[in-house]
């Protein structure tokens, strides 16, 4: 089974404290439909939801709530609590911008390399681009990490590893940021979510650093969210029908 893919925008709102609010538009688009039909008419709850899943979805988290606005839908959800990165952090799984989770995403680097200094196509800038790259498992993520504990919840994250690549300039600012997880002839590795997916890669550009962001929270009524909207949430999927 894979998702064709997705692309979105979004902007972070930073305090002190790391992220303070978070906005994203998202848009899926799906491939092997027929055959996520049939698992979801197996009886296979994640499926089913991923197929509701395509579309563009827009989230938002301000103030400790998170609201959504499914494809086709013209009103937002108020759908419960959550902290402030919530709406970006469930495709993207890693917070460079938790001092904890970058130290020990750092720590398991195995390669970097640095660019010689060149001047950035769009704001001019004099700049050097340094890039790390390593893996990680999910469980030392989930540890480390309180942006992937919210997002993945009390599930069993397992410790399956992603490779990452970290890219960032010479003020320290990120960049780019990218993680792929594939499955392998291993005995032992087996696809997220009980096989579901076998590969996924993802990565997010950072920009437009020193431009003043402001979320508020859109009108909205109190309702239940998607049952799936996020990569996340294979995560928290329950075994699959046999």
């Amino acid at each position: 089974m894979r998702a064709d893919g997705h692309k979105g925008t979004g902007k972070l709102q930073l305090g002190p404290t790391g992220v303070t609010a978070s906005e994203i538009t998202r848009v899926v688009q799906l491939s092997g439909q027929s055959l996520m039909k049939q698992e979801a008419a197996k009886g296979d709850a994640y499926f089913a939801g991923l197929l509701k899943s395509a579309g563009t979805t827009r989230m938002i988290s301000t103030k400790g709530w998170l609201y959504h606005l499914p494809p086709k839908a013209r009103t937002w959800l108020r759908t419960g609590r959550a902290g402030g990165g919530a709406a970006a952090y469930g495709d993207q799984i890693i917070n460079v911008l938790e001092p904890a989770t970058l130290t020990k995403l750092l720590s398991t680097a195995d390669r970097s390399s640095v660019t010689p200094w060149h001047k950035n196509r769009t704001t001019g800038r004099n700049q050097r681009i340094y890039t790390r790259s390593g893996t990680i498992t999910l469980k030392e993520l989930y540890r480390v990490s309180p942006t992937f504990r919210e997002a993945a919840g009390t599930s069993a994250v397992g410790t399956d590893e992603i490779w990452w690549q970290y890219l960032y300039d010479d003020r320290g600012l990120p960049d780019r940021l990218v993680w792929h997880f594939r499955t392998t002839t291993k005995a032992d590795s087996i696809g997220l979510g009980d096989n579901r997916i076998r590969s996924v890669r993802l990565a997010t550009r950072f920009r437009d650093w020193q431009a003043r962001v402001s979320i508020t929270a859109p009108k909205a009524t109190p309702g239940r969210g998607p049952a799936v909207d996020e990569i996340i949430d294979i995560l928290r999927a329950d075994d699959r029908p046999r």
